[in-house]
C-alpha cells in the first residue's frame, strides 16, 4: 500500500467525511473530534440512514481528514486507498487548487503560457461579465493558479484576446498581464 500526501493552501485545513465521500448530509452528535457514544460504547448514528446514503464506514461519519502535517501545518498523508481516491475526486470538482496532490513530496508546477492576475484571489471571471451581457455565452475564467491563488495561465490565443480586451476595459487595475 503507498502513501499519498496532498497539501493545502490553508493551514489546519478539515475535510469532513461527508465532503470527500459526497454522500449528502447527515447530522452526527460529534464530540472530541469522534461520534458521540452512549454509557455502554454505541455509536449515536443512524446505521439505515448511513447504508441509504452510502457510506462506506459509519463510524467515521463525524470525524475528518485534518491537514496538520509538514512545517506549515498544511499537509496530510494517507495510505486508505477509498480516502485517496475520495480527496481526489473532490479536488477534481472544486478546480480551485486549495488542495493539491504532491508528486515526490513537491506541488505539482503551474503550466507554461502567458499570465494574467487578479487582485482577488480564487476570482471567477464570468462571460456576462467581460462581454457586458446578461445572456453571453462562453468561458468563465478562475484565477485560482500561482502562491496567492489569484493566477490564470493559458497557451490559447482566444482566450488571450478576450483577458487583454477585457483588461484594456478596466480603470482599476484589477487585472493585469504578467511580464515575467
Amino acid at each position: 500500500m503507498s502513501k499519498v500526501t496532498f497539501r493545502s493552501k490553508k493551514p489546519y485545513f478539515q475535510l469532513s467525511y461527508m465532503d470527500v465521500f459526497n454522500v449528502g448530509f447527515i447530522t452526527v452528535p460529534v464530540v472530541g473530534g469522534k461520534p458521540y457514544k452512549d454509557n455502554i460504547g454505541t455509536p449515536n448514528i443512524d446505521y439505515a440512514k448511513c447504508e441509504e446514503l452510502g457510506i462506506k464506514d459509519p463510524d467515521s461519519v463525524g470525524s475528518g481528514y485534518l491537514f496538520r502535517e509538514g512545517a506549515d501545518h498544511n499537509e496530510i498523508t494517507l495510505e486508505n486507498e477509498d480516502v485517496i481516491e475520495g480527496i481526489r475526486a473532490y479536488i477534481a470538482s472544486r478546480n480551485d487548487y486549495l488542495i493539491v496532490e504532491l508528486e515526490d513530496g513537491k506541488e505539482p508546477a503551474d503550466p507554461e503560457g502567458t499570465v494574467f492576475e487578479c487582485k482577488t484571489a480564487l476570482y471567477q471571471l464570468y462571460p456576462a461579465i467581460y462581454k457586458g451581457v446578461s445572456t453571453a455565452e462562453g468561458k468563465t475564467f478562475s484565477f485560482n493558479r500561482g502562491e496567492k491563488q489569484n493566477r490564470y495561465i493559458t497557451n490559447d490565443a482566444e482566450e488571450i484576446k478576450i483577458l487583454r480586451d477585457y483588461i484594456k476595459t478596466r480603470v482599476d487595475n484589477m487585472f493585469t498581464e504578467v511580464k515575467e
